[in-house]
């Protein structure tokens, strides 16, 4: 069994992935077809909320043999008007 890759990224749905992988493409070259050879793998969750999730993400981030662990979602709603100016 080969070694997990050490570079994770966990992404909204199918949808986001196919965008990452695309810029990824577009500003590294060419992108591997096989997943074991990306610079990183992108699994998908089944959502924001699965994402979110505490449980989910203590368990991805408790793993010794990840050392770069990206999230990325989308904005399904006005930005403008779902903004939490307590973060700005």
């Amino acid at each position: 069994m080969s070694r997990p890759n050490p570079n994770q990224m966990l992404v909204e749905d199918e949808d986001l992935r196919g965008a990452v992988i695309g810029l990824m493409r577009h500003h590294l070259g060419a992108w591997p077809s096989e997943e074991k050879e990306w610079p990183v793998f992108i699994s998908k969750a089944r959502g924001v909320e699965d994402i979110l999730n505490e449980n989910q993400l203590t368990v991805q981030l408790r793993q010794s043999d990840i050392s770069t662990f990206g999230i990325v979602v989308d904005a399904d709603s006005d930005a403008a008007g779902g903004i939490d100016t307590k973060f700005l």
